[in-house]
């Protein structure tokens, strides 16, 4: 009788420790970043296809998350910048916060970090699409439209044109041509800098070993550049950022034409 007691209490325990894993899921077993790629290639590749797609978590699985808050390096950012920001809220040229700002002394904290890259990730997507879309309706380089606005009309035109441009989104149409050689595409590339960029970049970041790769893209009759810089950790491969040499708020994605107008 006792063992039958026994065993029904154990099983009943087990079903409560299975309904609370169904009902309160924990993230322990789960990251945001994904398995890693065996090229930086194709790490952009898979962002590139979860965008034609409008996957936002494959896009968002292609960064180094998790590994990159492991192994970030908090006192040489800090010697890099010169600077700590307390409030996490100092924005820097490119307009990205400071992804993690704490050592992981906890794993609150740590959760908190890596809350933050993937923000941080988030955000520049958003300009990605914020830059391609809407580069002849904003001056990209003034974060406020005020109203009321004589180019936007009223309030409500204004979100029926936001509206309406984010529904037409071409980014969605693109057609990988090529990867293209950096050196094509800048000649920081040629020069000694571009190493000690990279060599920064693994400092900061941890990182085995950093580069940035470009590709060629369609976009309806138009031929862009998507640039990227990925991060090494052992023998995987994750994005760190879009855009590379050319990040900034409006040209993580580049008109092939305006890159070599700029460079020739």
């Amino acid at each position: 009788m006792k063992d039958k007691q026994k065993l029904r209490s154990t099983v009943l325990a087990l079903a409560v420790v299975l309904l609370l894993g169904f009902l309160f899921p924990t993230s322990a077993s789960a990251t945001a970043e994904g398995p890693g790629f065996q090229s930086p290639e194709d790490a952009l590749m898979a962002y590139i296809e979860g965008l034609q797609q409008g996957d936002l978590a494959q896009m968002i699985s292609t960064f180094a998350i998790e590994t990159y808050v492991e192994h970030f390096d908090l006192a040489a950012h800090i010697e890099r910048r010169n600077q700590y920001d307390v409030t996490m809220r100092m924005i820097f040229s490119n307009r990205r916060r400071l992804p993690v700002n704490l050592p992981n002394a906890n794993p609150l904290i740590k959760e908190l970090n890596i809350e933050s890259r993937r923000s941080d990730i988030v955000i520049g997507i958003l300009d990605l699409l914020m830059g391609f879309q809407f580069t002849d309706q904003f001056d990209l380089y003034v974060s406020i439209a005020p109203f009321p606005n004589e180019d936007f009309g009223d309030v409500v035109d204004f979100v029926d044109m936001l509206r309406e441009n984010m529904e037409s989104m071409a980014l969605q149409s693109t057609v990988f041509e090529t990867f293209m050689e950096l050196e094509e595409l800048d000649e920081f590339f040629a020069t000694e800098n571009s190493q000690l960029y990279y060599d920064r970049i693994c400092r900061t970041s941890g990182a085995d070993e950093a580069k940035d790769t470009a590709v060629l893209l369609m976009i309806g009759a138009e031929p862009y550049v998507l640039c990227a810089t990925a991060i090494r950790y052992g023998e995987r491969w994750y994005l760190e950022s879009l855009g590379g040499v050319f990040a900034s708020f409006e040209n993580s994605i580049v008109p092939l034409s305006e890159i070599f107008d700029e460079t020739r």
